[in-house]
């Protein structure tokens, strides 16, 4: 019994860490989306503000420093994901909250 309680309290914390880190990634994806929003080329504004969706694939199209955004917004996009699907795969991890 002692056992299994001291493994329910890891698990937890180790779903609730995984959580946090899913968070955080997230948060960042989303930081390093805004700033290929923000810093379009000048001669670029008009073909960004139709179509925005396209900055994290395209951009070193729209940002001079755009090919670093997007491969540190997908590094963050993995994290996420991935922590999410240990998240969602550890027993005890939708009991947290």
């Amino acid at each position: 019994m002692h056992e299994k309680m001291i493994e329910n309290y890891l698990m937890t914390a180790v779903s609730f860490l995984l959580f946090l880190l899913a968070f955080i990634s997230t948060g960042l994806f989303i930081y390093h989306f805004a700033r290929m929003i923000n810093e379009v080329k000048p001669n670029k504004h008009t073909f960004a503000n139709f179509v925005p969706w396209f900055a994290p694939f395209l951009g070193g199209l729209f940002t001079y420093k755009g090919n670093e955004h997007r491969i540190k917004s997908f590094k963050y996009f993995l994290m996420m994901a991935l922590s999410l699907l240990i998240f969602i795969i550890i027993p005890n991890g939708n009991k947290i909250f």
